[in-house]
């Protein structure tokens, strides 16, 4: 199923039935993609530092698989960068730059994702902030 164009610009929500209220005004579904996927990112970069034999980690990354795949069906995208070489070209904000002896001098390395990119159709909704190690080892 295709998302179209101006998804969530006419939904309205549900009829309320105890009051039998209708809200007139439309609903926008833009804010709660993006928060999902805030939410989506931060249950990654917390996955990312838990052991393996944790009880339940596999479960908690095969639902966000789930959801990641619920989105693509859609049209929307939720760009995975963490652990790519970051270049001066990407359309990201960089928030945080961080030195690091492992890496080799000059090398320049996503390493934490803050708010992800989010696109929708293939155009971006939102920009990743992320932060960025650098290489110093000689």
């Amino acid at each position: 199923m295709k998302i179209p164009k101006n998804f969530g610009k006419n939904l309205k929500p549900p009829k309320n039935d105890d009051s039998n209220i209708v809200r007139s005004k439309p609903l926008n579904a833009t804010p709660i993609i993006l928060k999902v996927a805030d939410e989506i990112v931060r249950m990654e970069n917390n996955l990312n530092f838990m052991d393996e034999d944790i009880k339940g980690k596999k479960q908690l990354e095969k639902s966000i698989e789930r959801i990641r795949d619920t989105y693509k069906v859609n049209g929307i995208e939720i760009k995975e960068m963490l652990g790519l070489d970051y270049n001066e070209g990407m359309t990201v904000t960089v928030q945080n730059w961080i030195e690091d002896m492992n890496l080799t001098k000059g090398q320049q390395r996503i390493t934490r994702i803050i708010k992800p990119q989010v696109n929708i159709d293939a155009q971006i909704l939102q920009t990743a902030e992320i932060e960025v190690t650098i290489g110093t080892k000689k």
